[in-house]
């Protein structure tokens, strides 16, 4: 019994030790990423690879050093604001220029205050990423010191409390958060149960050899399931693109048919052209009636819908044209008129520049006459266009009826007599912004789907790289 007791003893006093120091590790790789290297975590002294005793008393050592919140002056639920002012009222008093200016004095509290401390509990404070993983190794310590003073006060009741503690808490909060602890722990328990006279210094290094090994391993399990993640975000949103793309079809069918059951709604050739396809896609096997109306004799009449519109087009630009020239020669009509107004008025209020005034509506009714003698002329043109513009209107009119009918015609004996939705100008308003809106999600979402696909390859690769190569391991 008492020699397991004493395996038992030197198993919990190796783990606990075994905590501090792979924390140690990571304190220490956290400090190398600041300004100065000399400063630990938690400012003690690493644990050296001599015998037991001096690394207790290293460990005891290290219980009674403060932590980066103590030097700080803040509470380890302190936010990141609350830590940024705790740490400017430090720096401040323990400046080297408030130092040399306060030599004088016989300021206690100020001599105490070392600036690269201070500093250097602000560098891994600040950072949430380094804060985090120090919270972690603070908690992972605490648990490691209530440990061994649970198995000094009463070892031969800890024996079997200690391993029913590891197995039910222990295990579980460091297997995740402190991977690389609880692969420590168990090669040290597999190196002193096969080899009860095996040195420390031996076990340690094969300790934080597998401490090591686990940690790559977590990290890359970690970019493995953040690359999951983004590849299904990536799934979703193609399989949203998809239901875009499919609704702005339908909603699209919906408006080009809707627009076949009334002279309301304009009917572009374009429009006609990709009702005939979708029609033609649709009834593959034509009936009796349906081979009477051959799509050449549409096509045809589609034709002919563009040239109209070719024509409606240009005439439209003539008649622009001719109606800003009329508007031009009315406002300089209407200024005339007021130009002529206005001189008059003079005329009646002053009579000492009668002369002046008479010559001013002079050439006033001169101006007059000469824009009402252009606009007579222009009169004409107005009044040729408007007429050609008129039966132009009423040709593409008779022409897009004409498409209308056969398009209605063809798409009733495509549908089997059933019944088109009706439409109010309203609703084909509503059914065009819808379009246009999902024409903007649908490429939103395929931007979203590559930009997601290309992280998750990324973070992939990451992943391989980060996986221990077995050869690597054997050798190691």
């Amino acid at each position: 019994m008492s020699s397991r007791v004493a395996r038992y003893q030197l198993l919990l006093a190796v783990s606990s030790l075994l905590v501090s120091a792979c924390f140690g590790f990571v304190g220490k790789e956290l400090t190398l990423r600041t300004r100065n290297a000399h400063l630990p975590l938690r400012y003690a002294s690493p644990i050296n690879n001599g015998d037991n005793q001096g690394s207790y008393s290293a460990l005891k050592e290290e219980a009674k050093s403060k932590t980066l919140y103590e030097i700080l002056g803040a509470p380890a639920t302190a936010t990141r604001e609350e830590l940024k002012k705790c740490y400017v009222k430090k720096a401040k008093l323990s400046h080297p220029d408030a130092q040399i200016a306060n030599a004088g004095s016989n300021n206690t509290i100020t001599d105490k205050l070392d600036f690269n401390e201070i500093a250097q509990a602000w560098n891994i404070l600040g950072d949430d990423k380094l804060r985090r993983r120090y919270d972690r190794e603070l908690r992972a310590q605490a648990f490691s010191e209530s440990a061994q003073r649970f198995a000094n006060e009463n070892l031969e009741r800890a024996v079997p409390a200690m391993a029913n503690m590891v197995d039910n808490f222990a295990a579980p909060f460091l297997r995740r958060t402190t991977a690389t602890t609880w692969a420590v722990g168990q090669a040290v328990a597999k190196e002193v149960s096969s080899h009860e006279n095996v040195e420390l210094s031996d076990t340690w290094k094969k300790a934080v050899q597998a401490g090591q090994e686990v940690g790559r391993f977590m990290d890359g399990v970690d970019l493995k399931e953040k690359s999951k993640d983004l590849q299904s975000q990536a799934q979703d949103q193609l399989k949203r693109g998809t239901e875009i793309e499919d609704e702005l079809d339908a909603l699209t069918e919906r408006r080009l048919l809707a627009t076949l059951q009334s002279k309301d709604f304009f009917l572009s050739s374009d429009e006609a052209t990709d009702v005939l396809n979708r029609l033609s896609i649709e009834s593959e096997n034509p009936t009796l009636l349906g081979r009477a109306m051959m799509r050449n004799t549409i096509e045809q009449e589609i034709r002919l819908l563009q040239v109209a519109e070719a024509k409606f087009s240009e005439k439209l630009k003539e008649y622009e044209a001719t109606d800003k020239e009329w508007n031009t020669l009315l406002n300089k009509q209407d200024e005339a008129k007021m130009n002529l107004s206005k001189h008059k008025m003079e005329e009646m209020e002053a009579r000492r520049a009668l002369e002046r005034a008479q010559r001013q509506v002079s050439e006033a009714k001169s101006q007059l006459l000469t824009s009402t003698n252009a606009l007579r002329g222009i009169e004409q043109s107005v009044r040729k266009n408007a007429f050609e513009m008129d039966r132009m209107t009423s040709t593409l009119s008779q022409k897009q009826e004409k498409v209308r009918a056969s398009l209605k015609k063809k798409v009733d004996q495509a549908r089997g007599g059933m019944e088109v939705e009706y439409l109010t100008e309203d609703d084909l308003t509503a059914l065009r912004r819808r379009e246009i809106q999902l024409v903007g999600e649908q490429n939103q979402t395929r931007r979203k789907a590559t930009q997601l696909q290309t992280e998750a390859e990324s973070l992939k690769k990451q992943a391989d790289n980060a996986e221990p190569v077995n050869g690597q391991q054997g050798e190691e």
